[in-house]
């Protein structure tokens, strides 16, 4: 049924199901399984939205609108983004895997271009209006209120504790 509902192989589908922690999904069908069954994107795919403020959001919709998006197959396979350091440091406290080519470019491949090209709505010509006009100041509640695909907080609570040494 799930292979009928989704359009998803029903080989791959057990194989998933079967190893679970061995196998990677692949980024289409993780938006597949989300928009069709309802549920949060694959936790692989799910970025730590909570650990970036409003402005940090903004600042990285802003550089995304002067980025390139190149596509294989009508489906993304990259974004290209212009050098800026606060977009850069966002990306890395979601923890979104990109290179860094030749001190000009920040390159998002393949998989986690496709996520963010498809949460973010990078494909409407006012993607950065919808969020700037929200009144939510969480982000990932920001992104669930616009976004078809839910996502899940992935990084909880961080809880920082310190031990010293009394007898030195």
């Amino acid at each position: 049924k799930l292979s009928q509902l989704t359009n998803i192989d029903v080989k791959y589908l057990e194989k998933l199901t079967k190893d679970y922690f061995f196998e990677k999904l692949d980024a289409k069908t993780a938006i597949t399984l989300s928009k069709s069954l309802e549920i949060p994107l694959h936790p692989y795919y799910t970025y730590h939205w909570k650990t970036i403020s409003r402005d940090d959001f903004f600042e990285l919709l802003r550089w995304f609108t002067d980025g390139k998006v190149e596509f294989e197959r009508n489906i993304v396979n990259k974004i290209i983004l212009p050098k800026n350091e606060v977009g850069k440091r966002v990306l890395e406290l979601l923890g979104v895997p990109h290179n860094f080519i030749n001190n000009e470019f920040t390159v998002i491949d393949k998989d986690d271009a496709l996520i963010l090209y498809t949460i973010l709505h990078l494909d409407k010509k006012n993607f950065y209006e919808q969020y700037k006009n929200s009144e939510l100041e969480d982000v990932l509640d920001m992104i669930n209120s616009i976004s078809k695909i839910k996502l899940g907080d992935k990084s909880g609570i961080f809880i920082g504790a310190r031990m010293g040494r009394p007898e030195k």
